[in-house]
């Protein structure tokens, strides 16, 4: 089961500029941490970084990771993910039953790569593992009607309602050949592995990213 890491970043940010490369923690960027928890895991053969950036590819090299300059169009909004998929990983030299990790730099809180790859060797049955959070709260949908619990006597204590999950994208695993037939990064019958809710962060606005790196923070403080 040779398993590889991807790590696909932009240059850039809509809504936080240079998010995946200016300063997340001290002088580390959330790249940067990203290559080095994929590293420290042990789960992976190779770690693979695919970005326009020439500053991205610089520090690719400076882990010890493999860069490819990725070609324009696709880091384009318009451009249909299942080309950017494709394009991608086959800009590797990976076969196509090699089981690829997606590993976005924006999930910092969440490294158990090793945990990620025996799920999917403990539950062999299954194609590919996404990482999901397990919610416990009160949720509506658009028009306002209770999703997960009922109002009035019929109460219920959140302690005691079934979770609701979300898809939070920390981690998926497939194969290579899996994610270009299916065009995306979920295969057809794919394991389900529970992470924390500060693990299942997914960075997108500077809000977000602040909120993140005072938690990252507090992590390294504990560790250390």
């Amino acid at each position: 089961m040779r398993t590889v890491a991807v790590i696909a970043v932009k240059a850039n940010s809509i809504r936080t500029p240079n998010k995946n490369l200016r300063p997340f923690y001290q002088d580390k960027s959330l790249l940067k941490i990203k290559i080095e928890q994929c590293q420290k895991s042990g789960a992976f053969e190779d770690v693979y970084v695919s970005s326009d950036s020439l500053e991205a590819g610089d520090i690719a090299r400076a882990c010890g990771a493999t860069f490819m300059l990725r070609e324009p169009h696709l880091c384009r909004d318009d451009t249909p993910w299942s080309d950017v998929l494709e394009g991608i990983l086959n800009s590797f030299p990976i076969g196509d039953d090699t089981f690829v990790a997606w590993c976005p730099v924006t999930s910092p809180l969440f490294d158990r790569y090793h945990d990620v790859v025996a799920h999917l060797k403990n539950n062999s049955q299954h194609d590919s593992v996404v990482t999901v959070t397990p919610l416990k709260h009160y949720f509506l949908n658009a028009d306002y009607l209770p999703i997960n619990h009922q109002w009035g006597p019929w109460h219920t204590y959140s302690q005691g309602m079934r979770p609701v999950y979300q898809l939070n994208v920390a981690c998926m695993l497939a194969k290579k050949a899996t994610i270009i037939r299916n065009q995306y990064l979920i295969g057809n019958n794919p394991a389900f592995m529970d992470t924390t809710v500060t693990e299942g962060i997914d960075i997108d606005t500077m809000e977000e990213f602040d909120i993140a790196s005072l938690l990252y923070s507090r992590r390294q403080q504990t560790e250390t």
